[in-house]
């Protein structure tokens, strides 16, 4: 509203008789006699500041300015003190000159507060024009201190159109810059929005608590951070407590695309930290930097919590390590009232912890929110210890709820069964299903140092013992099994190598992509090293039968038993053989082992005798390992009866040279499940006594009885065996030869006889 004539007239020329400027004013002098400054009073409104106490309450109201009944009205916030002992202010005020006139600028300050109110007031335009005020501190000896403001402390600007009305022109027309107008701004545009050119999140939080909002997106070059704006209620004493309002405004700089996300979460806390509210802008800004558009899919005002039960508290239904049996797939629930709320609970707490967790909920609650439930059970068995949420999306009609569980190094000495919260205001709840995506990640200076098959993706298994010597010395620290976790705070992580010596046997390094880094920041990274299977060793199966009654076959040596022998040139096998056969059946059995074969090959050999279902020995598999090849075979045991002949049997395996670098050799039975060298009906019995879980019962070998060759001893291989154990023994009939005998009486001699001793 304009000041009528008379009015003006009355103000201009109370005023008059008031010179006031940055250069001849004393802070510390009465700026005006007493009865000017009741004229003033008199002629200005009411809600002008009068005293310290009506510039608080102004400051608190309208911010910074305020513009009413023609008047405009700036209380400058100052921090106390002067530029020397000569009284010369520390603050100074410029404005436009000939735009507007001046009516009042006095400085208000109280014993009890370490801030000045300086309240500025202008009325009367006296031409259409651009007005400017800005506050600056003359301890900036600059000459650059103009009415470009690049040194203001507070500035502000109003346009003066042609009937003289005032509207103010800067960012604080529509910004907050007080406790009442942030609560309405808030109310009206939410948690997180945008104007303009202009993103704007308004972040609360308690003084004197260790939560803090911290920012943590993935802030690009499209947003610049522009300025940040402490709303909070401005107190003449300082509060220990209380709530901060604080605007964080961020300003286009161009096109495309940025994401800001701020986490509500303890400073205190080391590492990743436990975020308990999230704010998400998901920018889009177009029209060359002067729009910015979000997404509005985001819940920003949804309320993150966990509740967590040690597997050995009693809190439980089930307890101890037989809970990854029952728990270890999580549910999810989205719960309206106090009766879903116990029926979800009822399968997992006992009764009183159920109650507990229940009281924490009123009906009133479940009027205003709907909460999110969702069960997690530490799969590492004592390394998860916390959570954080990363964001609240509505998604192809779905909630989705984003989480994050944090890895350490050190296992805790229980893991825990934890139910995870999530509270979203009923006004933003959308009647979608909850859908939890988990993502792990690691603490703080934290490496996890992975040794995975590069065909399957998956880790392989590393003895315990050789885990120093394929790492070095450097990882005598580490926790786990592959992965292992490695808490270090120097950069030697970055220099970690294997030693492809100490791989498990048929395993080397990738050729193509041995190791990869993935640094995430705060000193933790995946550090993964890639191996390959080589190429399966291809052996070659022999096996010849010889009736041991064939003439000229021994040596007297070979009646002392048989030794198995690897035996890798042809002169090697010659010894060999010499001590069990003659030289005639060397070279009738065996003349295919020339030089030529032991180039590229080593021979493992083995002489056996059996007499029972002879036809049945035969060669089934091949073992490598690095300190043992085992060959494994099918005999029948002396279970049942002998044949009519007994047979030398000539195993012999045909192993590349690059699959044999000195190991030992064993011959072991199939079948053979008490150890004693053969298979029979004792093995079978030994099996199903294992199966049953007997204390007093031991394999010899898994692989042994390992029938179905799938890895996994059971039931199955038991039907197995005894299939085979029939297919052995199946005895070949008597041999039966076209003689007739004949019963001659006679005194002793027979004529033509020859006489047999």
């Amino acid at each position: 509203m304009k000041l009528k004539r008379s009015a003006a007239a009355f103000i201009a020329a109370a005023t008059a008789v008031i010179p006031f400027s940055s250069g001849n004013v004393s802070l510390s002098a009465p700026l005006s006699a007493a009865a000017e400054e009741q004229t003033v009073k008199a002629a200005l409104p009411q809600w002008i500041p009068s005293d310290f106490g009506t510039a608080l309450e102004f400051r608190n109201t309208y911010g910074a300015t305020h513009i009413q009944d023609g008047f405009v009205c700036i209380v400058f916030s100052e921090k106390a003190g002067k530029v020397s002992e000569d009284d010369i202010p520390r603050y100074d005020i410029r404005t436009t000159e000939g735009i507007m006139k001046e009516l009042k600028r006095t400085v208000y300050s109280s014993s009890d507060s370490d801030t000045w109110y300086e309240v500025a007031v202008y009325s009367e335009p006296q031409k259409q024009g651009k007005f400017e005020a800005a506050l600056v501190d003359t301890w900036l000896k600059s000459s650059e201190l103009d009415l470009g403001y690049n040194h203001a402390v507070a500035y502000y600007s109003f346009d003066i159109d042609e009937g003289k009305n005032i509207t103010e022109t800067d960012i604080y027309s529509w910004l907050p810059d007080c406790i009442t107008e942030y609560k309405d701004y808030k109310n009206k545009n939410g948690s997180v929005s945008a104007k303009d050119e202009f993103v704007v999140f308004c972040l609360d939080y308690s003084a004197g608590t260790p939560y803090k909002w911290l920012e943590a997106g993935d802030n690009s070059s499209n947003l610049r951070h522009y300025r940040t704006e402490d709303c909070s209620r401005k107190t003449a004493v300082t509060l220990d407590g209380g709530s901060i309002n604080e605007l964080q405004v961020y300003k286009a700089e161009k096109d495309g695309s940025a994401k800001i996300v701020y986490n509500y979460a303890p400073s205190y806390d080391y590492g990743e930290v436990e975020v308990e509210k999230t704010l998400i802008a998901d920018c889009t800004v177009t029209d060359g930097a002067k729009k910015v558009t979000l997404n509005d899919s985001y819940v920003n005002e949804a309320d993150f919590s966990v509740s967590q039960y040690s597997i050995y508290s009693g809190d439980l239904t089930v307890s101890s390590y037989s809970i990854y049996n029952k728990f270890a797939e999580s549910k999810s629930a989205v719960i309206t009232s106090k009766d879903e709320l116990k029926a979800f609970l009822k399968t997992y707490l006992n009764e009183k912890p159920l109650d507990k967790f229940v009281s924490q909920y009123s009906d009133s609650f479940f009027e205003n929110n709907v909460l999110m439930l969702n069960t997690y059970l530490d799969p590492y068995q004592g390394r998860i210890f916390k959570h954080g949420l990363k964001g609240v999306q509505y998604k192809d009609g779905k909630l989705v709820i984003d989480f994050t569980s944090v890895i350490n190094a050190q296992r805790m000495r229980t893991s825990c069964f934890d139910i995870l919260k999530l509270t979203v205001p009923k006004e933003e709840y959308k009647e979608a299903d909850a859908v939890w995506q988990n993502e792990e990640i690691l603490n703080y200076d934290l490496k996890r140092i992975s040794v995975i098959d590069e065909d399957t993706g998956e880790p392989i298994e590393i003895p315990y013992g050789t885990v120093l010597e394929l790492f070095g010395n450097t990882m005598k620290y580490i926790e786990g099994s592959n992965p292992y976790y490695w808490d270090v705070i120097t950069s030697e992580w970055e220099k970690l190598d294997i030693n492809e010596e100490y791989l498990p046997y048929g395993y080397e390094l990738s050729k193509t992509d041995p190791k990869e880094v993935k640094n995430y920041g705060n000193n933790t990274a995946d550090i993964i090293f890639k191996v390959k299977k080589k190429e399966p060793v291809k052996v070659k199966y022999t096996v010849d039968k010889i009736s041991t009654i064939t003439q000229g076959l021994f040596v007297e040596e070979a009646f002392g038993g048989f030794k198995p022998v690897a035996v890798s040139s042809k002169n090697e096998l010659t010894e060999y053989l010499s001590h069990y056969i003659t030289e005639e059946y060397q070279k009738k059995l065996f003349s295919e082992y020339d030089d030529d074969f032991f180039k590229e090959n080593v021979l493992l050999f083995n002489f056996m005798i059996d007499s029972t279902a002879s036809r049945k020995i035969e060669l089934n598999d091949t073992v490598f390992s690095k300190d043992n090849i085992s060959v494994y075979y099918t005999a029948p045991s002396t279970d049942f009866g002998i044949c009519n002949t007994d047979y030398l049997w000539a195993l012999q395996v045909t192993v590349p040279k690059s699959g044999y670098s000195g190991q030992k050799i064993e011959w072991k039975c199939m079948g053979d499940a008490n150890g004693d060298g053969s298979f029979g009906i004792a093995d079978i019995v030994t099996l199903q006594k294992w199966l049953a879980a007997s204390s007093d019962t031991e394999l010899s070998d898994l692989k042994a009885v390992d029938i179905c060759e799938d890895d996994v001893i059971d039931v199955f291989d038991l039907v197995s065996m005894r299939k085979k154990l029939i297919e052995v023994h199946q005895l070949d009939k008597p041999v039966t030869y076209g003689i007739e005998a004949q019963y001659v009486r006679t005194n002793g001699y027979v004529d033509g006889a020859e006489r047999i001793y």
